[in-house]
């Protein structure tokens, strides 16, 4: 039988497939969940996973080109924020700095979380110099856009920023005697026209290229910089005039200077009618480096709009260029595919989500893993970070732009949060990994770290955020949760159906184990987790139930028992 993914939202089937949504959504890394969503209100059923549908289609699409006003996000000489496919842009007076991001290979498969220094990504800075141009031109936002942009960077709350207007385009007045200079995007690609004035020269444009190994005029006319990252390509730039409501083009090309920099060369022309240049940016070879680099998770509200979390590295790339530094990145889109709001944070090291969930209300709950010491944290359970990485546990309003809780759980290891779900009371449920011999423990059915890498961890955090309603660990002599693929469900009734990886039986009175697999037969069980046994069992406050086959287990923590 062919499995629909979005139907995993009715139900714990999600656990049983879990493992599965990186084969069938390859834009979506490993640790991706879609969780059942309280409360869908008068959402029809049937409705649900066309909604799902839809958010994995807007996550494979490109998001919108838009230009932030720089309101502090980064550095003071930057006017705009540009974001598109393929690109993140700083807009200066007289400079435009590009960086662009390649992937060089495959994710391979495995752990989500395993290491947020994700070699995969070759990050590259090219900047645009205008030489000899107006130092201080009229530089300003045309054709407002509905998208609000939200940073929560480091863990200074006078530092975070919300509400930040974006624009579709961004022109410069005056950059020369006579020539003005608009950026903006055409499907989705960034592009930017000069238009000279009648009577203006175009010759005065100087172009100077920094960040290039190598600048090629080929004999098609393109001019290519060769980059450590790999060719950006300009084709031969299109110049037109408007003659009688027609556009009439005319022959134009790059022209390189004596002095390095690389100008325009325009054909015969009417110096009486304003003149527009449009250089042709091609960037093809280049991915992410928009406002989401790698998506991870997505969910939709009972109203239908779609959010989606994954890792950014374009954020870090405003004040501190780093091809392995990310932030988390959280956007939302309208019922129609528009991108609403889009927030960005985290601290001045790794942070990585990989759990997404949403209530009835639209608030948001996420969580993740930080190896920065400023994260940003607000009703936190841990104070500061303990260890190489902890698990993180975010509450934010619908829009993203303010915090309920920013919460670290971990100890003096590394901890790694994968998964979670939330209740109509506000609870937030995590699973994820720990190598912390002293992981924070709250009522725990395994008060002990059963050894091996790393033990699976199973938590409730109380709608404060501040306080570990239950902790456990979960794990034997060898490791769990090595692949970072654990999930996690909460049923009506507030218990909580974890699943999750081990390299060893677990063996507990009352558990029925599947005999030891070979590292093949694991691989295998491990993608198709057909094969899962329930074996429940009562216990005191919390109670656990688990069942497990080997390679994968499945557990159910209850509520408390009614003393009697």
């Amino acid at each position: 039988m062919k499995t629909r993914p979005h139907k995993i939202q009715l139900a714990a089937l999600i656990l049983a497939i879990a493992s599965m949504a990186p084969a069938i959504f390859p834009n979506i890394r490993s640790g991706v969940e879609l969780p059942v969503m309280q409360g869908r209100g008068d959402y029809p059923e049937e409705h649900t996973g066309a909604l799902a549908a839809s958010a994995v289609y807007e996550a494979r699409r490109p998001m919108p080109l838009s230009f932030e006003t720089n309101r502090g996000q980064a550095q003071a000489d930057v006017k705009f924020v540009g974001r598109g496919d393929g690109f993140a842009l700083l807009l200066k007076p007289n400079e435009a700095v590009l960086s662009l991001h390649k992937r060089r290979q495959a994710l391979a498969g495995g752990a989500a979380t395993a290491s947020l220094n994700d070699e995969s990504l070759a990050s590259h800075l090219l900047s645009m110099k205008l030489e000899g141009a107006n130092s201080a031109p009229l530089i300003s936002g045309e054709e407002q856009q509905q998208v609000r942009a939200n940073y929560f960077i480091g863990n200074d709350p006078a530092k975070w920023l919300r509400d930040i207007e974006t624009f579709s385009r961004v022109s410069y007045s005056g950059l020369y005697r006579g020539v003005d200079l608009t950026f903006y995007g055409n499907q989705q690609q960034l592009e930017y026209d000069f238009t000279v004035a009648p009577g203006a020269d175009p010759r005065e444009i100087k172009l100077r290229f920094e960040g290039a190994d190598d600048l090629e005029l080929n004999s098609e006319g393109a001019l290519i910089l060769h980059t450590a990252a790999g060719a950006v390509r300009h084709d031969r730039p299109v110049a037109y005039q408007e003659r009688n409501g027609s556009r009439l083009e005319l022959p134009a090309e790059f022209r390189r200077l004596d002095d390095g920099s690389v100008g325009f060369e325009i054909g015969s022309y009417d110096s009486a009618r304003p003149l527009v240049i449009d250089p042709v940016l091609v960037y093809s070879t280049y991915l992410g480096g928009n406002a989401a680099d790698s998506c991870r998770g997505i969910v939709v509200d009972s109203a239908g709009n779609s959010f989606l979390v994954g890792d950014s590295f374009s954020s870090n790339f405003l004040r501190n260029a780093s091809a392995t530094n990310s932030d988390v990145f959280i956007g939302k889109l309208s019922p129609n595919g528009l991108l609403l709001t889009y927030t960005f944070f985290g601290g001045s090291k790794n942070d990585s989500a990989t759990g997404l969930a949403v209530d009835s209300s639209g608030n948001l709950y996420l969580c993740g893993t930080t190896e920065s010491p400023d994260f940003p944290i607000l009703n936190s359970v841990g104070p500061t970070l303990l260890g190489a990485s902890d698990a993180f546990v975010v509450k934010l309003t619908p829009p993203g732009d303010q915090f309920f809780y920013s919460s670290l759980i971990g100890g003096s290891g590394t901890e790694s949060g994968v998964s979670i779900a939330g209740d109509s009371a506000g609870n937030a449920y995590i699973t994820g990994r720990t190598s912390s011999l002293d992981f924070p423990i709250v009522g725990p059915i395994q008060p002990v770290y059963g050894g091996g890498d790393s033990d699976a961890f199973v938590a409730k955090l109380a709608p404060d955020g501040k306080v570990l309603t239950y902790s456990t660990l979960l794990g034997g002599s060898g490791t769990e949760n090595g692949l970072g693929r654990s999930g996690i469900s909460v049923d009506a009734s507030g218990n909580a159906y974890v699943t999750g990886d081990t390299s060893r039986q677990i063996s507990r009175p009352g558990t029925r184990c599947g005999r030891p697999r070979t590292a093949r037969r694991r691989r295998r069980m491990a993608l198709s987790q057909r094969s899962i046994r329930a074996a429940p069992t009562s216990f005191t406050p919390p109670t656990l139930a688990e069942a497990m086959t080997i390679p994968v287990w499945v557990s159910q923590t209850t509520r408390p028992a009614t003393p009697t």
